[in-house]
């Protein structure tokens, strides 16, 4: 199987001078040798960073099933065909405020 490395000095693989910092492959036995000399190291890929999820800021970053447990809660009246927007409006019309729900 072949190996990922990364050029450390210039080196000869596959018939082309790899440049210092490049990304080749070549067979494990030659990938050894190269790495053996420090003529390259292996290549690890970055890992993926996790989106962590942002904590909610606003009443905007809320779902419109937390906005209507909010205005329950609060006996905020919203119609059964209100939109994010419509909520909301209601919500800071009632004074809740965003701060004390979350």
């Amino acid at each position: 199987m072949a190996k990922v490395l990364i050029a450390t000095v210039s080196v000869f693989n596959a018939g082309m001078i790899v440049e210092p910092g490049a990304t080749f492959s070549c067979e494990d036995d030659y990938a050894a040798k190269l790495v053996d000399n420090k003529s390259a190291k292996l290549y690890v890929a970055p890992k993926e960073k996790e989106e962590t999820p942002k904590e909610p800021t606003s009443f905007d970053d809320l779902t419109v099933k937390v906005l209507l447990e909010i205005a329950t809660k609060h006996k905020v009246e919203i119609g059964k065909d209100d939109k994010k927007a419509e909520i909301i409006t209601a919500l800071v019309a009632a004074d809740v405020k965003f701060d004390e729900n979350i």
